[in-house]
């Protein structure tokens, strides 16, 4: 099932890339419910 680029961009646009750097930077978990990468 292919995704068009405005379904994944819907998906993806919440996922703020310089704030999960900082954030990982800071410690904060990659994976869990709060974790960096829980967005995607």
């Amino acid at each position: 099932m292919e995704q068009t680029d405005q379904e994944i961009s819907n998906r993806t646009q919440k996922f703020d890339f310089n704030k999960a750097v900082k954030d990982l930077m800071d410690g904060k978990r990659l994976n869990g419910k709060d974790g960096i990468l829980t967005p995607l």
